[in-house]
């Protein structure tokens, strides 16, 4: 019936008017409607008033709820985010102890693998001995015509171990020298030079601490005591480069 008077009428939209065929419930509502404006309000009254009122309308309950959802995407996300992060950083670090673990165990090997009657093939002239650290830093000094008053910082990398008794062994480092008295020192030409820290305690914590850090560069802080011994501290290297944690301390 409504299709034929549309036909008949054209489309209602377009019409300056709009005719409402109300049931009596819906009716009933309009008229509520009406009453509650007051003043006499006219059905078109009661319906401009629905009207505005739907359209100030509050969002559907779907809308609080989608709200909420982007809320949890975005935790989500942002859970997802932390845990590659977390999975980046345990990657490296396990590409970081591959890395070192050669160097580790070839330290520790070497710390234990001399021969039962004591000769070490290496110690005997096989292959030549680096000089103490000492003794090095004096040569690099007088060679760059520097005094020493203070301490001199040097970067080392751990090259090599040789075993000298049951519980003591040396350390061979590639070194250079950083810092004297505070002041940076230019670089020198060449490869670094290699030189030892002797008579290292096998068993103990330093030993144990230039292990774990043996694939990364290391700095040695050492300082003249009364005695003419040296205070020789070990400290651990950041990814910059830059100093970082103490390692431990000797007097050589």
């Amino acid at each position: 019936m409504a299709r034929e008077e549309d036909k008949e009428n054209g489309d209602p939209w377009t019409r300056g008017a709009v005719t409402l065929r109300l049931s009596a419930k819906r009716k009933a509502k309009l008229a509520a409607i009406a009453t509650a404006l007051g003043g006499g309000a006219s059905p078109s009254d009661a319906i401009e008033s629905a009207i505005d009122r739907a359209a100030q309308a509050e969002p559907s309950d779907s809308e609080p709820i989608i709200a909420r959802l982007d809320e949890l995407q975005i935790v989500v996300d942002q859970l997802l985010t932390e845990r590659r992060q977390d999975a980046d950083r345990h990657e490296e670090a396990i590409r970081e102890s591959a890395r070192n673990s050669k160097a580790v165990l070839d330290l520790i090997a070497a710390a234990s693998a001399m021969p039962a009657d004591g000769h070490d093939p290496e110690a005997a002239g096989e292959a030549e001995e680096a000089p103490r650290l000492a003794q090095w830093l004096a040569s690099e000094l007088t060679g760059r015509g520097l005094a020493l008053r203070k301490s001199a910082i040097v970067r080392a990398q751990w090259s090599g171990t040789r075993k000298t008794t049951a519980r003591l062994a040396s350390l061979e480092f590639d070194a250079s020298l950083a810092v004297v008295d505070e002041v940076q020192v230019a670089a020198g030409r060449g490869l670094p030079a290699r030189a030892q820290v002797s008579l290292l305690e096998i068993d103990s914590d330093l030993f144990r601490a230039v292990a774990a850090n043996a694939c990364r560069p290391m700095f040695i802080v050492l300082r003249p005591t009364e005695s003419r011994a040296w205070q020789c501290s070990f400290f651990a290297s950041n990814e910059d480069g830059s100093m970082a944690a103490k390692l431990g301390a000797i007097t050589i």
